[in-house]
Protein backbone atom coordinates (compact mmCIF):
# COMPACT_ATOMS: atom_id res chain seq x y z
CA UNK A 1 0.00 0.00 0.00
CA UNK A 2 1.31 3.42 -0.69
CA UNK A 3 2.16 5.37 2.41
CA UNK A 4 -0.10 8.45 3.08
CA UNK A 5 1.49 11.95 3.74
CA UNK A 6 -0.08 15.10 5.48
CA UNK A 7 2.36 18.24 5.19
CA UNK A 8 2.52 20.38 8.47
CA UNK A 9 5.16 22.41 6.91
CA UNK A 10 4.92 25.58 8.55
CA UNK A 11 3.69 28.83 6.42
CA UNK A 12 5.24 32.17 7.78
CA UNK A 13 3.18 34.50 9.56
CA UNK A 14 3.28 37.15 6.96
CA UNK A 15 1.12 35.05 4.80
CA UNK A 16 -1.37 33.22 7.16
CA UNK A 17 -1.63 31.50 10.55
CA UNK A 18 0.79 28.71 11.27
CA UNK A 19 -0.83 25.44 10.20
CA UNK A 20 -0.44 24.04 13.56
CA UNK A 21 -1.82 26.67 15.66
CA UNK A 22 -4.79 25.62 18.00
CA UNK A 23 -7.88 27.93 18.81
CA UNK A 24 -7.50 29.15 22.60
CA UNK A 25 -9.91 28.79 25.04
CA UNK A 26 -11.03 31.80 27.05
CA UNK A 27 -8.67 32.52 29.97
CA UNK A 28 -9.77 31.71 33.60
CA UNK A 29 -8.71 33.48 36.34
CA UNK A 30 -8.36 32.78 40.28
CA UNK A 31 -9.85 36.28 42.82
CA UNK A 32 -7.67 34.87 45.93
CA UNK A 33 -6.02 38.32 46.00
CA UNK A 34 -8.95 40.78 46.56
CA UNK A 35 -9.89 41.73 50.13
CA UNK A 36 -7.05 43.95 50.56
CA UNK A 37 -4.33 43.24 53.58
CA UNK A 38 -4.20 39.58 54.34
CA UNK A 39 -2.57 37.87 57.62
CA UNK A 40 0.29 36.17 55.57
CA UNK A 41 1.38 35.09 58.81
CA UNK A 42 -1.27 33.25 59.59
CA UNK A 43 -1.68 31.67 55.60
CA UNK A 44 -0.44 28.27 54.68
CA UNK A 45 2.12 28.22 51.73
CA UNK A 46 3.69 25.51 49.77
CA UNK A 47 6.99 26.20 47.58
CA UNK A 48 7.50 23.36 45.36
CA UNK A 49 9.88 22.42 42.24
CA UNK A 50 9.95 20.18 39.91
CA UNK A 51 13.10 18.59 37.92
CA UNK A 52 12.39 17.24 34.28
CA UNK A 53 13.31 15.59 31.23
CA UNK A 54 13.88 18.75 29.36
CA UNK A 55 12.72 22.57 29.53
CA UNK A 56 9.95 22.28 26.94
CA UNK A 57 6.48 23.16 28.65
CA UNK A 58 5.55 19.77 27.87
CA UNK A 59 8.83 17.87 29.52
CA UNK A 60 8.17 15.18 31.78
CA UNK A 61 8.90 15.19 35.22
CA UNK A 62 11.21 13.02 36.98
CA UNK A 63 10.51 14.52 40.84
CA UNK A 64 8.57 16.50 42.80
CA UNK A 65 9.49 18.74 45.95
CA UNK A 66 7.13 20.29 48.68
CA UNK A 67 7.48 22.67 51.83
CA UNK A 68 4.39 23.31 53.10
CA UNK A 69 4.69 26.17 55.66
CA UNK A 70 2.88 28.99 57.93
CA UNK A 71 5.06 32.06 58.83
CA UNK A 72 8.35 30.72 60.13
CA UNK A 73 7.15 27.03 60.85
CA UNK A 74 7.57 24.37 58.31
CA UNK A 75 4.61 22.09 58.62
CA UNK A 76 5.34 19.26 56.62
CA UNK A 77 8.14 18.26 53.64
CA UNK A 78 7.56 15.79 50.48
CA UNK A 79 8.62 14.80 47.53
CA UNK A 80 8.92 11.76 44.97
CA UNK A 81 10.83 10.72 42.39
CA UNK A 82 8.25 10.14 39.27
CA UNK A 83 9.06 7.62 36.38
CA UNK A 84 8.62 9.91 33.49
CA UNK A 85 8.03 6.90 31.20
CA UNK A 86 11.29 7.20 28.47
CA UNK A 87 14.78 6.89 28.85
CA UNK A 88 16.39 10.47 30.63
CA UNK A 89 19.10 12.32 27.90
CA UNK A 90 22.57 11.92 29.51
CA UNK A 91 22.69 16.00 29.44
CA UNK A 92 19.61 16.62 31.27
CA UNK A 93 20.84 13.83 34.45
CA UNK A 94 23.86 15.78 34.42
CA UNK A 95 21.99 18.94 35.44
CA UNK A 96 19.86 17.33 38.64
CA UNK A 97 21.86 13.63 39.00
CA UNK A 98 18.79 11.72 38.22
CA UNK A 99 19.54 8.23 36.56
CA UNK A 100 17.22 5.72 35.04
CA UNK A 101 17.88 3.22 37.66
CA UNK A 102 16.18 5.84 40.18
CA UNK A 103 13.03 6.52 38.58
CA UNK A 104 12.58 2.86 37.16
CA UNK A 105 10.25 1.69 40.66
CA UNK A 106 8.90 5.87 40.78
CA UNK A 107 5.68 6.69 41.05
CA UNK A 108 4.34 7.64 37.62
CA UNK A 109 2.81 11.48 36.76
CA UNK A 110 -0.88 10.38 37.68
CA UNK A 111 -0.42 9.14 41.11
CA UNK A 112 2.90 11.68 42.06
CA UNK A 113 -0.23 14.56 41.06
CA UNK A 114 -2.51 13.07 43.49
CA UNK A 115 -0.27 12.72 46.04
CA UNK A 116 0.68 16.46 45.35
CA UNK A 117 -2.82 17.71 45.28
CA UNK A 118 -3.57 16.66 48.85
CA UNK A 119 -0.16 18.02 49.88
CA UNK A 120 -1.24 21.33 48.71
CA UNK A 121 -4.74 21.10 49.34
CA UNK A 122 -5.71 24.91 50.80
CA UNK A 123 -2.71 26.47 49.96
CA UNK A 124 -1.36 29.32 47.73
CA UNK A 125 1.64 27.84 45.90
CA UNK A 126 4.46 29.28 45.55
CA UNK A 127 7.43 28.44 42.30
CA UNK A 128 10.72 30.22 41.85
CA UNK A 129 9.84 30.77 37.65
CA UNK A 130 6.58 29.73 38.54
CA UNK A 131 5.75 30.06 34.26
CA UNK A 132 7.70 26.93 33.83
CA UNK A 133 6.04 24.44 37.06
CA UNK A 134 3.04 26.15 36.48
CA UNK A 135 3.06 24.41 32.67
CA UNK A 136 4.78 21.39 33.44
CA UNK A 137 1.87 20.56 36.21
CA UNK A 138 -0.59 21.51 33.86
CA UNK A 139 0.63 19.22 31.16
CA UNK A 140 1.22 16.52 33.29
CA UNK A 141 -2.66 16.92 34.72
CA UNK A 142 -3.71 17.37 30.97
CA UNK A 143 -2.44 13.66 30.28
CA UNK A 144 -4.63 12.38 33.31
CA UNK A 145 -7.89 13.88 31.56
CA UNK A 146 -8.30 15.33 34.71
CA UNK A 147 -8.88 18.93 35.62
CA UNK A 148 -5.95 20.03 37.57
CA UNK A 149 -6.73 21.82 41.20
CA UNK A 150 -7.50 25.28 41.69
CA UNK A 151 -4.15 26.04 43.69
CA UNK A 152 -3.27 29.74 43.01
CA UNK A 153 0.98 29.90 42.63
CA UNK A 154 3.01 33.13 42.68
CA UNK A 155 6.11 33.52 41.68
CA UNK A 156 9.25 34.05 43.79
CA UNK A 157 11.85 35.00 40.71
CA UNK A 158 9.32 37.84 40.50
CA UNK A 159 9.28 39.20 43.84
CA UNK A 160 13.01 38.91 44.34
CA UNK A 161 13.79 41.02 40.98
CA UNK A 162 11.60 43.77 43.09
CA UNK A 163 12.79 43.21 46.48
CA UNK A 164 16.11 41.96 45.91
CA UNK A 165 16.97 44.29 43.19
CA UNK A 166 20.55 44.25 44.33
CA UNK A 167 21.50 40.72 43.93
CA UNK A 168 23.50 40.73 40.47
CA UNK A 169 21.15 37.64 39.65
CA UNK A 170 18.14 36.01 40.11
CA UNK A 171 18.70 32.06 39.93
CA UNK A 172 17.96 30.45 43.02
CA UNK A 173 21.76 29.48 43.95
CA UNK A 174 23.07 33.27 43.32
CA UNK A 175 20.42 34.46 45.25
CA UNK A 176 21.12 32.26 48.04
CA UNK A 177 24.58 32.84 47.80
CA UNK A 178 23.32 37.02 48.14
CA UNK A 179 21.45 36.43 51.13
CA UNK A 180 23.69 34.01 52.96
CA UNK A 181 21.15 31.24 52.79
CA UNK A 182 22.46 27.21 53.00
CA UNK A 183 22.68 25.82 49.79
CA UNK A 184 21.99 22.58 49.82
CA UNK A 185 21.89 20.19 46.39
CA UNK A 186 20.69 22.56 43.55
CA UNK A 187 18.60 21.21 40.97
CA UNK A 188 17.05 18.57 43.37
CA UNK A 189 13.37 19.08 43.40
CA UNK A 190 13.01 19.72 47.56
CA UNK A 191 16.36 21.07 48.11
CA UNK A 192 14.87 24.07 45.70
CA UNK A 193 11.37 23.98 47.15
CA UNK A 194 13.20 24.77 50.30
CA UNK A 195 15.13 27.20 48.63
CA UNK A 196 12.27 28.87 47.82
CA UNK A 197 10.41 28.57 51.11
CA UNK A 198 14.01 31.10 52.21
CA UNK A 199 13.49 33.24 49.25
CA UNK A 200 9.71 33.81 49.67
CA UNK A 201 10.47 34.69 53.78
CA UNK A 202 13.44 37.24 53.07
CA UNK A 203 11.52 38.67 50.39
CA UNK A 204 8.65 39.35 53.08
CA UNK A 205 11.09 40.51 55.21
CA UNK A 206 12.22 43.42 52.62
CA UNK A 207 8.83 43.84 52.30
CA UNK A 208 8.70 45.34 55.63
CA UNK A 209 4.79 46.70 56.51
CA UNK A 210 2.97 46.94 52.89
CA UNK A 211 3.65 42.53 53.06
CA UNK A 212 -0.16 41.74 52.03
CA UNK A 213 -1.30 39.00 49.74
CA UNK A 214 -3.02 41.85 47.67
CA UNK A 215 0.92 43.41 47.01
CA UNK A 216 2.02 39.80 46.72
CA UNK A 217 -0.52 39.21 43.85
CA UNK A 218 0.34 42.66 42.28
CA UNK A 219 4.31 41.63 42.02
CA UNK A 220 4.62 38.20 41.93
CA UNK A 221 1.07 37.28 40.00
CA UNK A 222 -0.04 36.81 36.42
CA UNK A 223 -1.56 40.49 35.71
CA UNK A 224 -2.55 40.69 39.14
CA UNK A 225 -4.23 37.74 39.89
CA UNK A 226 -2.08 34.11 40.63
CA UNK A 227 -0.98 31.68 37.80
CA UNK A 228 -3.50 29.10 37.71
CA UNK A 229 -3.43 25.28 36.54
CA UNK A 230 -5.96 25.45 34.95
CA UNK A 231 -7.02 26.37 31.51
CA UNK A 232 -3.07 26.39 30.82
CA UNK A 233 -2.42 23.03 28.81
CA UNK A 234 -5.79 20.73 27.99
CA UNK A 235 -6.05 17.75 25.19
CA UNK A 236 -6.24 18.74 22.46
CA UNK A 237 -9.85 19.20 20.37
CA UNK A 238 -9.59 20.63 17.07
CA UNK A 239 -6.00 19.88 15.65
CA UNK A 240 -5.19 22.02 12.38
CA UNK A 241 -5.83 19.51 8.70
CA UNK A 242 -2.47 19.03 8.39
CA UNK A 243 -2.24 17.19 11.80
CA UNK A 244 -5.74 15.58 12.12
CA UNK A 245 -3.87 12.39 10.96
CA UNK A 246 -2.03 12.41 14.35
CA UNK A 247 -6.18 11.94 15.97
CA UNK A 248 -6.93 9.53 13.61
CA UNK A 249 -4.40 7.26 14.27
CA UNK A 250 -4.64 7.63 17.76
CA UNK A 251 -8.24 6.38 17.68
CA UNK A 252 -7.35 3.15 15.47
CA UNK A 253 -3.82 2.12 17.55
CA UNK A 254 -1.74 3.08 14.72
CA UNK A 255 1.80 4.16 14.10
CA UNK A 256 2.73 7.24 12.29
CA UNK A 257 6.30 8.32 11.32
CA UNK A 258 6.70 12.25 11.97
CA UNK A 259 9.15 14.22 10.15
CA UNK A 260 10.82 16.51 12.80
CA UNK A 261 13.26 19.48 12.90
CA UNK A 262 15.94 19.00 15.30
CA UNK A 263 19.09 22.13 15.75
CA UNK A 264 19.78 22.24 12.67
CA UNK A 265 18.70 18.57 11.40
CA UNK A 266 15.68 16.47 11.21
CA UNK A 267 15.44 12.76 12.68
CA UNK A 268 12.49 10.62 12.04
CA UNK A 269 10.37 9.14 15.23
CA UNK A 270 7.63 6.21 14.56
CA UNK A 271 5.41 5.34 17.31
CA UNK A 272 1.61 5.13 18.09
CA UNK A 273 -0.09 8.82 19.48
CA UNK A 274 -1.11 8.30 22.80
CA UNK A 275 -2.27 11.97 23.93
CA UNK A 276 -2.67 14.70 22.33
CA UNK A 277 -1.58 18.11 24.01
CA UNK A 278 -2.70 22.11 23.15
CA UNK A 279 -0.84 25.16 25.18
CA UNK A 280 -2.25 28.50 24.17
CA UNK A 281 -1.65 28.27 20.13
CA UNK A 282 1.04 26.14 20.67
CA UNK A 283 0.21 21.50 20.66
CA UNK A 284 2.93 18.43 21.43
CA UNK A 285 1.77 14.37 20.99
CA UNK A 286 2.92 11.65 22.68
CA UNK A 287 3.60 8.50 20.90
CA UNK A 288 4.45 5.25 22.07
CA UNK A 289 7.65 4.36 20.61
CA UNK A 290 8.77 0.77 21.20
CA UNK A 291 12.82 0.59 23.12
CA UNK A 292 11.91 4.30 23.91
CA UNK A 293 8.55 4.28 26.27
CA UNK A 294 6.76 7.91 25.31
CA UNK A 295 8.12 10.50 23.48
CA UNK A 296 7.00 13.94 23.26
CA UNK A 297 6.99 15.73 20.01
CA UNK A 298 6.06 19.71 19.91
CA UNK A 299 3.68 20.61 16.96
CA UNK A 300 6.19 23.08 15.65
CA UNK A 301 8.71 20.59 15.24
CA UNK A 302 6.34 18.16 13.13
CA UNK A 303 7.49 18.79 9.33
CA UNK A 304 5.93 15.91 7.96
CA UNK A 305 3.31 12.81 8.96
CA UNK A 306 3.45 9.61 7.60
CA UNK A 307 0.87 6.36 7.91
CA UNK A 308 0.51 3.25 6.41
Amino acid sequence: MAARYASATMTPAATRRPLHAIEVPPRACLRVCEGGAAGLESRDFVAVDTETTGLPWHARLVELGAVRFRGDTVLARWRTLVNPQRPLDARVTAIHGITDAMVADAPDAPAALRTLARFCEGATLLAHNAPFDRDILAAEWARTGEAPPALPMLCTLKLSRRFIDDSPRHGLAALAAHLALPVESPHRALADAEQTRRLFRACLARMGAGADLATLCAVAGDEGVPYALQGVVRRARDLPEALRVLRRAKARGEAVTLTVTAGDGVETITGVPRVLLARGRDGAVDLAVEGRGVQTVGFESIARVQTG
